[in-house]
C-alpha cells in the first residue's frame, strides 16, 4: 500500500495553538448541543458556571484566537441556563470557593 496523494495543506491554520483551538471548540459545540438536550438541575448549571470559569483561566495563553473559544463558553453556559428551570447565579465568593475545591 502506497501513501497515497500528497494533500495541500496551505491555507489550513496549523501549529499547537491553531490546533489546540479547533479540538476545543469542536469539543464545547458537541458539549452545548449535549446540554440543549437535557434538563439541567441548579447544581449542574453551577456546574457549568465552575467549569466555564475554569477553562477560561486554563486555556488563556494556549490559543492563538481566544475570541471564538469565549463565545463558545458564553454559550453553553447561555444554553444551560435556558435548560435549567431555576438557573441561581453564583456570587463572586462562591465561585472561589467551588474553583478552589475543584481543582483539589
Amino acid at each position: 500500500g502506497g501513501r497515497g496523494a500528497a494533500v495541500d495543506l496551505e491555507g489550513i491554520p496549523m501549529g499547537r495553538e491553531a490546533i489546540l483551538g479547533a479540538v476545543v471548540g469542536q469539543h464545547l459545540r458537541t458539549l452545548t448541543e449535549s446540554v440543549r438536550m437535557q434538563t439541567v438541575t441548579t447544581g449542574g448549571y453551577h456546574q457549568v458556571l465552575v467549569e466555564v470559569h475554569s477553562a477560561r483561566k486554563s486555556l488563556k495563553g494556549l490559543i492563538k484566537d481566544e475570541a471564538p473559544v469565549h463565545s463558545l463558553l458564553d454559550e453553553l453556559v447561555a444554553s444551560a441556563a435556558q435548560r435549567c428551570p431555576m438557573p441561581s447565579p453564583l456570587s463572586k465568593e462562591q465561585m472561589h470557593a467551588l474553583c478552589a475545591v475543584s481543582t483539589q
